[in-house]
């Protein structure tokens, strides 16, 4: 963040969701100067209404088993830049990049795509099976196949 700001003051980190590390981030915030610009917004139902809000979706998980919320944000059209830790099928369409963790290299790409525009990905979901109707049939021969 602190790379960022000195390239654009007006970029705003927004992180959703609580954990055992709340603390130390916003004491980390506190020591880098940077508390006013990122928002600890907490456990949310309004999920997709905060992802439309966004310019980019930002994961930059060191260990992951498959990335469910990536997937979800997929659904918005952002651009979602994944650490290359993220398991590649998260990365249903063109709009995920998957980068190494490297300061460098986040801060170039976070400003590249900064207000780039949304894409219709819903076909890209579909064809992977990951909407809700193809879901369905899925769990549902699931539970036929084990009651016969």
């Amino acid at each position: 963040m602190p790379d960022l700001l000195e390239k654009n003051p007006d970029i705003r980190l927004l992180l959703v969701g609580d954990g055992p590390l709340k603390s130390d981030l916003e004491n980390l915030c506190k020591d880098l100067k940077i508390s006013d610009q990122v928002i600890f917004l907490g456990n949310s139902d309004r999920v997709n209404e905060l992802l439309m809000a966004a310019d980019v979706f930002l994961f930059p998980s060191k260990r992951e088993g498959l990335g469910i919320s990536a997937i979800e944000a997929q659904a918005s059209g952002l651009v979602r830049l994944l650490s290359t830790n993220v398991p590649r099928d998260t990365g249903i369409s063109e709009r995920a990049r998957f980068i190494a963790l490297d300061k460098d290299k986040w801060t170039y790409e976070i400003l590249y795509y900064k207000g780039s525009i949304r894409k219709n990905v819903i076909e890209d979901i579909r064809r992977k099976g990951y909407d809700i109707e193809t879901s369905v049939k899925k769990l549902s021969n699931i539970y036929l196949h084990l009651l016969k």
